[in-house]
């Protein structure tokens, strides 16, 4: 059986889950992204462009799973399935770190190579070298870490404390969720 690669085009059509050709999503996010809104003639106003949320949501991963539409694509999933997000889902969450880094691994490096072609965003995908591992509500897992973060974060954490994490959600492989690593504050020990 060959392994499922769901692309989500927003909230609307997180419910259903359809798989979409990259193609179609990639024109998706062009479109909203670049395509002027029509003012009525009357007006005689200079076209808008339609905005793309930039706040970072204060949530948890349990409960951002559940309002992406992703706990659906999780249930069952296979270790190969991944589904994609548009770059608008922006979070903030609060975590722990042990203060571990690795170098990132061939399976996230390839959901970041992906999510690089679906968004066309090589140039801010190849930032993300590391990985750092952090924890919530008891689970563990890794985040994608920036390569301009990784100096900072060695010398701040590197015994690992509480951090509130900024993150742009990824998306799903298998039934693990990914994030790119923004910035990060520190929060406590």
């Amino acid at each position: 059986m060959k392994p499922r690669l769901i692309v989500v085009a927003g909230p609307l059509t997180m419910k259903t889950l359809k798989p979409l050709s990259i193609i179609a999503y990639t024109f998706f996010l062009s479109a909203c992204a670049q395509t002027p809104v029509a003012e009525p003639a009357a007006t005689a106003q200079p076209p808008k462009t339609v905005p793309i949320p930039s706040e970072f949501k204060a949530s948890t991963v349990a409960a951002l799973v559940i309002e992406t539409g992703l706990a659906g694509m999780l249930e069952g999933a296979k270790e190969a399935d991944s589904a994609f997000m548009p770059p608008f889902f922006r979070y903030s969450l609060q975590v722990r770190t042990t203060g571990k880094i690795r170098a990132i691994t061939s399976p996230h490096q390839e959901m970041a190579n992906h999510y690089a072609i679906t968004h066309s965003a090589g140039h801010f995908t190849q930032q993300f070298t590391h990985e750092v591992e952090v924890s919530e509500g008891g689970k563990s897992f890794w985040i994608l870490w920036q390569k301009s973060l990784i100096t900072p974060f060695e010398k701040e954490m590197k015994n690992g404390g509480a951090m509130n994490l900024r993150v742009l959600l990824l998306g799903a492989r298998g039934q693990e969720v990914l994030f790119f690593a923004i910035g990060y504050k520190q929060t406590g020990l």
